[in-house]
């Protein structure tokens, strides 16, 4: 759960509560938050990237679509600030935007970048 979240649950609730009661919902939310970072925190980015590896190995892919994959998500945690955990599907967007501005590539090169399958469909 993320600020904006809690923003949401805290307008819907407004209506109902008192202000005593709204009080300790903020406190809640905000502990639950703090709960829930702690736990997401204590993995690291390593550890999920390993997991991740090991969930399309599982999957049956190939060594080579397995080292695709971990260049192509080193590349996005490279452009990124961010840690994995709280990377959002946004954030991946910004990388690849980003990465068009400053290689100077098209939107179809980017896409054949991460995807190399889909330059046969294009």
């Amino acid at each position: 759960m993320n600020q904006e979240a809690i923003h949401y649950i805290m307008q819907r609730m407004s209506g109902w509560l008192d202000n005593r009661q709204m009080v300790v919902l903020q406190n809640t939310l905000d502990e639950s938050v703090k709960l829930t970072g702690d736990r997401e925190a204590e993995k690291t980015t390593a550890e999920l990237l390993d997991a991740f590896i090991a969930t399309k190995r599982l999957e049956g892919r190939s060594e080579g679509t397995i080292e695709l994959y971990l260049y192509n998500i080193r590349a996005v945690l490279n452009y990124s600030e961010k840690n994995a955990c709280v990377m959002t599907t946004d954030d991946i967007r910004q990388c690849l935007v980003r990465y068009q501005e400053e290689c100077w590539v098209t939107r179809k090169s980017t896409l054949r970048c991460i995807m190399p399958w889909s330059s046969r469909t294009m």
